[in-house]
């Protein structure tokens, strides 16, 4: 569990510093049937992909701490 929090965190800092330049308010998708992680910017051009790692407990997630990767849209505020 420490070692996917620790990658999703370093995802998200990658993404943070690489992408300064872009428009506010994108999103970021997650994907664990296609085991991808979509950025895309506030006009939804697709800016970057990456595959991730997803937790030992398949399903949906459900309670903090239950093993299980959470699936979806997230929006970005800021970069």
């Amino acid at each position: 569990m420490k070692r996917l929090t620790i990658i999703f965190i370093a995802i998200a800092a990658f993404v943070a510093m690489s992408f300064t330049d872009t428009p506010k308010g994108g999103f970021i998708y997650i994907s664990k049937q296609d085991m991808m992680l979509y950025l895309y910017d506030s006009t939804a051009t697709l800016v970057m992909k990456t595959p991730i790692a997803c937790a030992r407990a398949f399903g949906n997630k459900k309670t903090m701490y239950d093993g299980r990767t959470p699936e979806g849209v997230y929006t970005v505020l800021e970069a």
